[in-house]
């Protein structure tokens, strides 16, 4: 037994000693004068960097050239998680002959000639340490802590793509997703003015498109799930009059009833589950201004457009317990984000949803 345990020690300190140092740090600058940092702008920042060791005149780089552009803005074009950099290994490519060819392939990441100092970085890489030096294009994706994956490569120049793909997926980067929302009340009129929150984080005000959309990218964990909701906290006495308390007490008087369950949402202000006196009082304070807030409730409630209450007549448990104001999603599967918007207090949906 203790054979055995001496010889694992050895083989985990055998393989301790040969273990792959960390990607050295590099300083070059490109063709406009930007100096770029590996650690201090990318890897520092939580970013994955990937290097295209290639050359103007290389055949099989002109060749995967056209691959390269929808796999850069698959994860975002440099505005996310990932960067890329080509890097020339020839001595005779210049700045000017880099961003020349970059040009010409309708690549937009940032190119290195030997006057930019990529001969320092091609040397680095060419020694072995990560493996051999077997030609261009070469493609490096290294992690945010410095782990170097040396000549990622497949079957092909799209099989090349993909296992460059898959190597950035590894390193557990976020890729740019989509996002859509659109929000009306129950009378059609499109909502402006809320936030749109991703797992309760705001991720900004809208401003919407012509079709009343909000559109905007976001940075997703592919093997995550996420929920989206809105808010609006602005104007509570919005909409509010004597004609949403005579309705109101109709309903409590049984009168007239209300049965809409975006109806009863809204006259439930203070959110206790029910309609009672102590609603139209609420509701009294804030038209009289007596009240500009309420402590228990929002200005705004927001149910998913799609959502179909299993007792309408009673949405209160489901509304206030459930998820019917969320959207839960993974990343493969991003709806259309549609809400219908409540205005709290608002019966007769009189409120300017601007």
């Amino acid at each position: 037994m203790n054979r055995l345990l001496s010889i694992a020690v050895i083989l985990f300190l055998s393989y301790k000693s040969i273990a792959q140092p960390p990607a050295p740090d590099f300083t070059v600058t490109d063709v406009n004068g930007t100096t770029y940092h590996l650690y201090a702008d990318y890897l520092d920042q939580g970013k994955t960097f990937v290097i295209e060791f290639f050359f103007t005149t290389c055949p099989p780089c002109n060749a995967i050239a056209p691959y390269i552009p929808p796999l850069y803005e698959s994860w975002g074009s440099g505005a996310g998680d990932v960067e890329f950099m080509a890097i020339s290994v020839l001595s005779t490519d210049s700045n000017q002959d880099a961003a020349d060819y970059q040009e010409s392939h309708g690549h937009d990441f940032p190119a290195i000639g030997a006057d930019g100092g990529a001969q320092a970085v091609v040397q680095t890489y060419m020694s072995g340490t990560w493996g051999p030096f077997e030609g261009t294009p070469t493609f490096v994706v290294i992690e945010p802590d410095g782990t170097v994956h040396f000549d990622v490569s497949g079957a092909g120049y799209q099989g090349t793509v993909d296992a460059v793909d898959a190597a950035i997926a590894a390193t557990g980067a976020r890729r740019p997703y989509a996002i859509s929302v659109f929000a009306r009340t129950p009378v059609n009129d499109t909502i402006r003015g809320y936030e749109v929150l991703l797992n309760e984080e705001s991720i900004g005000r809208v401003t919407l498109d012509t079709a009343g959309r909000f559109n905007t990218t976001v940075f997703l964990d592919a093997d995550s799930t996420y929920t989206l909701s809105l808010q609006k906290d602005t104007l509570y006495n919005n909409g509010l009059s004597t004609f949403d308390i005579i309705r109101m007490s109709k309903h409590i008087l049984f009168i007239d009833t209300l049965d809409a369950p975006y109806q009863l949402l809204a006259a439930d202000v203070n959110a206790s589950g029910g309609i009672s006196t102590f609603d139209i009082i609420k509701n009294r304070k804030l038209i009289l201004g007596v009240d500009t807030v309420l402590t228990t409730n929002n200005s705004w409630s927001f149910v998913r457009e799609n959502y179909i209450f299993a007792t309408p007549e009673n949405p209160y448990a489901e509304f206030y317990e459930g998820s019917p104001q969320k959207y839960i999603f993974v990343p493969s599967d991003i709806p259309n984000f549609n809400f219908i918007g409540i205005k709290i207090g608002d019966v007769n949906y009189s409120a300017n949803p601007d």
